[in-house]
């Protein structure tokens, strides 16, 4: 991997969101815990919902998780597997974010790609971010604990990655540098670091987030701190954003700063794409598929 940004151009023909969340989401309410997939959203079966209980939120919290392929099998009792974790965006939750599924099911469903679990996680209110009123930072590691304790994972940093979009994409560059030995790799799609970086000079969350149990919680200050931690776990952090995304010029600047730091990364700009990524045209998805799997530990015995 290169040590800085690199651009990789492609050509949209069509606009498609990734997860259907909008750039500018209303200012969210109280967070619901557990929900269902809404009427208008049809759910691939594969996806499974489940709950558990967060000691830090005290409720129930509902997750999605489709099995990796070849789990149940016989000869397959003794591994363990990686997981992959998806975020969703802003106004979400894991009834919503179900829609992230159907673009990575041709890669968990390929014998050419590590065989996988997929996670849809629920991020609060509504930030995957702790604040007075809802815990959505430690009720993500909440989470990863449960999975593990609940299937066969490869529990270490190598056998998990991080999917995120818009809201998701921010938690995805907050939590990989946070907890780099938890999470090995992670996507951010088209975050909005203009917030994140706000939060830091400010240590204020705004748009509806209520006060911040740590304003330096944000994916600039914790780029930072990971940068100055004495050998650090090394991650894998891939930044995808459309030109003609509101947060387009953010991500550049947050990506600066990433190289400042001297924090490996790979940026990928895609040509006249808006907040929605289109990852059916010019293998888009390819290269997230390749990076994603170059960063899970394959299946191992148990």
């Amino acid at each position: 991997m290169k040590p800085y940004c690199f651009l990789i151009a492609s050509l949209l023909l069509a606009s498609v969101l990734f997860a259907q969340e909008d750039a500018t989401p209303p200012v969210a309410g109280p967070a619901k815990w557990v929900n269902v997939v809404p009427p208008t959203i049809t759910a691939d079966p594969a996806l499974v919902h489940g709950t558990f209980f967060s000691k830090a939120n005290k409720t129930d919290i509902g997750y999605f998780v489709a099995l990796p392929r070849g789990y149940d099998a016989p000869d397959a009792k003794n591994r363990r597997f990686p997981v992959i974790y998806y975020l969703h965006g802003g106004g979400g939750n894991e009834g919503r974010g179900v829609q992230g599924y159907p673009s990575m099911k041709p890669m968990l469903t390929s014998a050419d790609y590590p065989a996988a679990f997929f996670v849809v996680v629920n991020g609060g209110n509504p930030n995957y971010i702790d604040t007075a009123d809802s815990k959505g930072g430690t009720g993500f590691l909440e989470l990863v604990a449960h999975i593990d304790r609940t299937y066969r994972t490869v529990a270490a940093p190598e056998g998990r990655v991080m999917l995120g979009h818009s809201m998701g994409g921010r938690g995805t560059g907050r939590i990989i540098f946070r907890h780099p030995e938890l999470i090995g790799t992670g996507v951010a799609m088209s975050g909005g670091h203009q917030r994140e970086k706000s939060m830091s000079e400010t240590g204020a969350g705004g748009r509806g987030e209520s006060k911040l149990i740590d304003p330096k919680d944000n994916t600039w200050d914790n780029a930072t701190l990971y940068a100055a931690r004495k050998e650090a776990p090394k991650v894998r952090l891939m930044v995808v954003v459309g030109n003609k995304d509101a947060n387009y010029a953010p991500n550049l600047e947050w990506c600066a700063h990433l190289a400042k730091l001297k924090i490996p990364h790979e940026l990928i700009v895609v040509p006249d794409s808006g907040h929605g990524i289109n990852m059916k045209t010019h293998h888009t998805e390819r290269r997230v598929w390749d990076f994603i799997a170059a960063g899970l530990k394959p299946a191992e015995k148990k």
